[in-house]
C-alpha cells in the first residue's frame, strides 16, 4: 500500500511541476502581449513623451521564461522516455520537446542579436521609406 501512496506522491508533484511550467508559459505569453501593445502604443504616439524603454528588455524575458520551460518540458520527456522505452508516442514528444527549445534558442539569439535603441528605430524607419519607394 505504501508504493501505492508514494507513487500518487510522485505523480502529484509531477502534475505540480508541470503547473508550474504552464504558469511560466502563460507569464511569457503575457510578456510578449505587454511588448507589443506598448510598441503599438508607441507606434500611435498613445502617451506623447512616455518613456518606452521597457519595451526592450521584455522580450529578453519572455525569450529566457520561454527557454527555461522549453528545457523543462524536454527534461520531463527525456524522463519519460527513460521510464518507458520504445513508446512510439513519447520519442515523438521527445523530438517536439527538442525542437522546441531549439526555437527558443533561436528566438533568444535573435532578440540579442538585433538592434536596440534609437539605431532600430531608424533602421525600421529607413526601411519603412525604402518600401514607399
Amino acid at each position: 500500500m505504501d508504493q501505492g501512496c508514494g507513487s500518487t506522491e510522485k505523480a502529484v508533484r509531477n502534475l505540480d511541476r508541470q503547473i508550474l511550467a504552464v504558469l511560466f508559459t502563460m507569464l511569457g505569453s503575457a510578456i510578449v502581449i505587454i511588448t507589443l501593445q506598448g510598441t503599438k502604443d508607441r507606434l500611435l504616439d498613445v502617451i506623447p513623451g512616455k518613456d518606452y524603454s521597457y519595451l526592450e528588455r521584455l522580450p529578453r524575458i519572455s525569450g529566457l521564461i520561454f527557454l527555461l520551460t522549453a528545457v523543462f518540458y524536454f527534461c520531463d520527456s527525456c524522463d519519460q522516455c527513460r521510464k518507458t522505452p520504445g513508446q512510439r508516442s513519447l520519442n515523438v514528444l521527445l523530438a517536439a520537446n527538442f525542437l522546441a527549445m531549439v526555437a527558443a534558442v533561436v528566438k533568444l539569439e535573435l532578440i540579442y542579436t538585433r538592434p536596440r535603441g534609437e539605431s532600430a528605430r531608424q533602421q525600421a524607419a529607413q526601411s519603412t521609406e525604402l518600401g514607399d519607394e
